[in-house]
């Protein structure tokens, strides 16, 4: 009996485990999907968007500048958040 008890003490975990849908949300992961979601709110991206849309401009260069200020956002909501950014070499500004 003790065999037994100890067996599934030792297999518990294992099936609470494989029940509990993986990993646990990290905060940093939290704020890049709340992040991910706000981007699009962003006035500067807003307005990239309505550029690209409206065919103002070279298309190639009114993607590059909505992808600019998708990343620029991002940036901004994740340094709110209070991610930090690896590296201490600040990403070129244009």
């Amino acid at each position: 009996m003790q065999k037994f008890v100890l067996a599934l003490a030792m297999l518990s975990p294992l099936a609470l485990t494989a029940c509990g849908g993986g990993t646990p949300v990290s905060a940093e992961d939290a704020a890049t999907a709340a992040c991910r979601a706000q981007v699009n709110d962003d006035p500067a991206v807003q307005e990239a968007r309505i550029k690209l849309d409206t065919g103002m401009g070279q298309l190639a260069t009114e993607r590059r500048n909505l992808s600019i200020a998708e990343d620029n956002a991002m940036q901004k909501c994740l340094t709110e958040h209070g991610v930090r950014f690896r590296g201490g070499v600040e990403r070129e500004r244009r």
